[in-house]
């Protein structure tokens, strides 16, 4: 059984691997010459540019495409800011968005971290953090460790009172909350592989007109040969080499299943589960949870009884053919701040193919764990 969607999903759907199947099938590279393949997969390029812009009510123009959120993070993070510049972040953010700024800092790039305890904290610590060169404030919109769901509207609100950006890390709530760009935000940066159900190897991310950001990636385009300087113009100032066009059209397919099925009918399914299996464990006096009962994502950390968490998690595995995640989950400042940084955390993340039974026989076995019958 399969609780770590928050990683990645797991099957992949088969209407997803179709698309794939069928592109390698038949689809060549985009943007590559004048001949009728390479003119067809440019306009499959384009076609699946505008349904994920779309999604994030941003240009297709402004969409450009990575391999996972993380290069996309890192992308738009280097990319905006200079020595001098000031950046707000939190204490709940994935290392995608800690690592880069660590090494702004490093080049004279100024980085506060607001620390808070519950999500309706972040935005007053967001107002007292800011200073006269603060430029943008970088956050997530869902924790990957907890599921809480971050107010990135009010943050929004914010940054245009002030007249700062705000860079938004979708990795864990493309496919299931809303973030666009037409309602504020200054950049989207979101993964395939995870909620949206795409390939791994697909992301993106989708930039206001307003953000500009310089560009360190430079080759070929199939644009400009002669010229000795990348081109400016975009989606390509900000692209390189050839698409992953492959990987993207299994994207376009689970942009499509996504359509069809509804954002809130995904979102309500996962928490559905997650309601369930906490209401299933909650008068366990051994089991200790971590973050909010409601209104989070499909995803639910706890610690058994004295076990760490990367014995809690072999135990599942081995003995109930379990798969969680363990351990630290890329977010470090996220454990410093709860205590949990030497024990860690067993999370279970619930996604489109998990059931009732499976989230029943789940709970079943930390049962059992619990009163010792799991002894392996």
């Amino acid at each position: 059984m399969y609780f770590d969607h928050a990683a990645t999903t797991f099957p992949t759907p088969q209407r997803v691997i179709d698309a794939v199947i069928e592109a390698m099938k038949h689809v060549s590279s985009a943007d590559r010459g004048s001949s009728s393949m390479a003119l067809e997969a440019s306009r499959k390029l384009f076609g699946v540019r505008e349904k994920v812009s779309a999604v994030f009510g941003a240009s297709p123009k402004r969409t450009i495409f990575t391999m996972n959120a993380t290069q996309s993070l890192n992308t738009v993070l280097i990319g905006a800011f200079v020595p001098g510049d000031h950046v707000i972040t939190t204490s709940f953010e994935h290392n995608s968005v800690l690592r880069p700024l660590y090494y702004l800092q490093s080049t004279g790039v100024e980085v506060s971290i607001v620390d808070f305890c519950r999500p309706e904290e972040i935005v007053s610590g967001m107002k007292k953090a800011i200073k006269p060169n603060t430029k943008a404030v970088v956050m997530t919109h869902a924790s990957n460790l907890l599921g809480w769901v971050f107010p990135i509207d009010e943050a929004a609100a914010l940054c245009k009172e002030k007249g700062i950006h705000l860079i938004i890390d979708a990795a864990q709530s493309a496919g299931l909350l809303s973030a666009r760009i037409d309602e504020g935000l200054s950049a989207v940066c979101f993964t395939g592989h995870k909620a949206l159900l795409g390939p791994q190897g697909t992301g993106g991310f989708c930039l206001n007109p307003e953000l500009d950001i310089h560009h360190f990636l430079r080759g070929g385009t199939g644009v400009q040969t002669f010229s000795k300087e990348h081109p400016e113009q975009m989606p390509v100032r900000l692209e390189a080499g050839t698409h992953n066009l492959h990987g993207l059209m299994g994207l376009e397919a689970a942009v499509d299943l996504l359509l069809e099925e509804g954002v809130h009918n995904r979102l309500k399914k996962e928490r559905d589960l997650r309601k369930l299996f906490y209401d299933l464990l909650k008068e366990e006096e051994e089991i200790v949870f971590y973050g909010p009962e409601e209104e989070a994502l499909g995803v639910i950390p706890l610690n058994i009884g004295d076990l760490s968490s990367g014995e809690a998690g072999e135990i599942l595995s081995q003995k109930y053919g379990i798969i969680t995640r363990t351990g630290g989950h890329c977010a470090p400042l996220a454990h410093q701040s709860l205590g949990t940084e030497k024990r860690g955390m067993v999370r279970f993340s619930f996604g489109y193919s998990n059931t009732e039974k499976e989230v029943h026989q789940a709970a079943q076995a930390l049962i059992e764990i619990i009163h010792g019958k799991d002894i392996i």
